[in-house]
């Protein structure tokens, strides 16, 4: 999947509960971006006669993770979003039921397609029976209850744009960027966020 995720803890007694959703999509994409370089370094053993070049990405993807942790919470785009919003036209959360997809147009338009689309058509789709699932609806539901923890209609839910740091730069140039933030807990704050290209 090209959708991932981060936990943040958020403390904030009195603050706005948007604010709290800024910081905590800035705390996870940074985390999220942090992750990449960590990869690269795990996997440097293996790519002898590439490790400069890898090293010089692995460091990058450093320099991305701190400036996306310096971010003004005021720089991102969003707004809140119902939980219909959230999971796009293909999933009705009251019934469980995965449509079939309702349009190629807005593939990028992860403000309208939603979080579904990011999580089950990606650049070159998924194979859900290599992780031992029977179809897409059977992951789709697997993720929306271990992963986004089951939000219902009053869970506070944030959709910001994927324009704010070097993370989602890769999406931005062909398949689609986005972020969203959702309340998991009463000092938690799960930030998905999607970014890929072919």
């Amino acid at each position: 999947m090209v959708v991932q995720f981060a936990r943040v803890a958020v403390l904030g007694a009195g603050v706005a509960e948007e604010h709290l959703h800024r910081r905590a999509a800035i705390a996870g994409v940074a985390a999220l971006t942090g992750t990449h370089a960590d990869r690269i370094e795990q996997a440097l053993p293996l790519y002898q006669g590439r490790h400069e070049y890898l090293v010089e990405i692995a460091d990058g993807w450093r320099r991305a993770a701190t400036e996306a942790a310096l971010v003004s919470p005021d720089a991102l785009t969003g707004r809140r979003i119902t939980l219909k919003q959230f999971y796009g036209p293909d999933f009705d959360a009251t019934t469980g039921i995965l449509h079939e997809r309702s349009t190629y147009e807005l593939d990028n338009d992860f403000g309208q397609r939603g979080i579904v689309a990011a999580l089950l058509y990606p650049p070159y789709g998924i194979k859900p029976d290599r992780a031992g699932y029977r179809d897409e609806r059977e992951l789709l539901i697997d993720v929306i209850t271990d992963v986004i923890c089951a939000p219902d209609i009053t869970t506070p839910i944030w959709h910001w744009t994927g324009d704010w740091c070097r993370y989602f730069d890769a999406g931005n140039d062909w398949w689609g960027a986005a972020a969203w933030t959702l309340r998991v807990g009463p000092d938690e704050i799960l930030t998905a966020a999607a970014s890929s290209t072919d």
